[in-house]
């Protein structure tokens, strides 16, 4: 492997792990406040919130990720504009793309495996979420009762 196959590499994997941690931490605490309702008053251990939030966010991968990839390839190839390595790269004959293949066969490395995730993962893991959302809601059947049910008009 070339030396800057190696450095954009290098200069793109902890901008992309970075942002797709924090784009994915985001909606997992959005997902967290739809579910807030089902949880409280019914006496749930920490590990079965958990074990239900750990679940339910396998499905939100393909959300995270492309804005993880966005996100980084941004901060990449802004770093090395900002640092003039985009200019001394140009200058030793070096195309722009010739430069970013290495990238771009990362990327779709990155879609081949998210392509086998949403395959095989997340499918597994709707039907454990559908089966602990199930137990959870037989967990204490009086709680889901909504305030204003028994309300008698005339």
């Amino acid at each position: 492997m070339k030396l800057f196959s190696k450095f954009i590499i290098k200069s793109f994997w902890l901008p992309f792990l970075g942002a797709f941690l924090v784009t994915w931490f985001i909606f997992i605490m959005q997902y967290m406040w739809l579910w807030i309702d089902e949880f409280i008053g019914k006496g749930l251990d920490a590990m079965t919130i958990l074990q239900f939030l750990a679940l339910l966010s396998t499905t939100l991968v393909p959300i995270a990720l492309p804005l993880g990839i966005l996100f980084a390839s941004i901060m990449t190839f802004g770093n090395l504009g900002e640092t003039s390595e985009l200019v001394a790269i140009k200058s030793a004959g070096i195309s722009i793309a010739k430069f970013a293949k290495p990238l771009f066969f990362f990327i779709v490395l990155i879609t081949i495996l998210s392509f086998l995730f949403n395959n095989y993962v997340i499918p597994q893991a709707a039907m454990k979420v559908i089966r602990l959302q199930y137990d959870i809601g037989e967990k204490k059947p009086t709680v889901a009762i909504k305030p204003g049910s028994f309300l008698f008009r005339h």
